[in-house]
């Protein structure tokens, strides 16, 4: 019963397109015995993760109020972006089927103030991608160097004389 979990597991992975690995199983030391092999999909690096979605790194190195902040101001000037461009679009109808010369008039400004709000806010998504993009790259190096330390004290704790093999707790 337990195989054919994992079989299902590793070829619902392969169907979505996750890509799947076996953990390698782990020598215990006074924690106890070591777990059983699992299989798990292998998560994308952070780094990609808010290449694609911005504050989605952020959000799975931990840094939740900075990945809400990254994610829902990124996706609020996109959706204000599209907000502005339907509203110029509506502009430039009521333009083109303007009766009198001051409607055209009117209707052209306001056609071009549209067009201003969408380029403003489309550029500050940009902006704001980019920012994320740069924050994550930099925030990794400080939590890799953690990672590094806390491998240290493990494999001191656990006598291994490599903190970076395998067989650590």
């Amino acid at each position: 019963m337990l195989a054919g979990t994992r079989i299902l597991r590793l070829a619902a992975g392969a169907a979505i397109g996750l890509a799947v690995t076996a953990a390698e199983p782990t020598r215990g030391c006074a924690d106890g015995p070591p777990p059983p092999e699992v299989w798990q999909p292998v998560p994308l690096e952070p780094r990609v993760q808010s290449l694609l979605v911005p504050g989605w790194g952020q959000l799975e190195t931990g840094r939740t109020a900075r990945g809400s902040a990254f994610m829902c101001g990124f996706f609020g000037l996109v959706a204000a972006s599209v907000v502005a461009g339907v509203q110029a679009a509506e502009a430039y109808d009521r333009y083109e089927t303007a009766d009198t010369p001051a409607k055209a008039v009117r209707y052209r400004r306001e056609t071009e103030r549209y067009d201003r709000y969408q380029m403003w806010f489309t550029g500050s998504a940009g902006l704001l991608w980019a920012v994320n993009v740069l924050d994550i790259h930099f925030s990794r190096g400080r939590d890799d160097r953690r990672m590094q330390l806390v491998l240290t004290w493990q494999a001191h704790r656990c006598g291994v004389s490599s903190p970076f093999s395998p067989a650590s707790c």
